[in-house]
């Protein structure tokens, strides 16, 4: 059976949420720390961006958190906390990638001694 083509949209969505995660973290938590520190404001707060913002993240909110029942909600909220949780893990892997690729890197593998759990 084929999806219709919106359900695999948001399908492609699980994939790409770590990749998209890694990138808009960093660049949100900069954008404050570049207004605070350097006075630097990339966009002018006038009614009209306070607005449309707004409008905008609901809009967002509702099309990437859309659940047909609660329990998924509790769900829907978990895959949000990992992926903003985990975006320094994809970002270190990403660049630990790029420098093994280009020979900056060596490969190792660390071996962890295994010990019985204590019950």
């Amino acid at each position: 059976m084929q999806l219709p083509f919106f359900q695999r949209l948001w399908y492609t969505y699980a994939a790409w949420a770590p990749f998209c995660t890694a990138l808009t973290t960093p660049v949100f938590m900069l954008v404050p720390f570049m207004s605070i520190v350097f006075g630097l404001n990339p966009v002018s707060i006038t009614f009209e961006f306070v607005l449309a913002s707004t409008i905008y993240f609901c809009s967002l909110q509702a099309v990437q958190n859309y659940c047909t029942s609660w329990s998924h909600v509790k769900l829907m909220w978990y895959v949000n906390v990992s992926n903003t949780v985990l975006w320094f893990t994809y970002v270190k892997a990403f660049f630990n990638t790029l420098l093994l690729k280009v020979g900056a890197k060596v490969a190792t593998f660390k071996a962890t001694t295994k010990t019985k759990a204590i019950d």
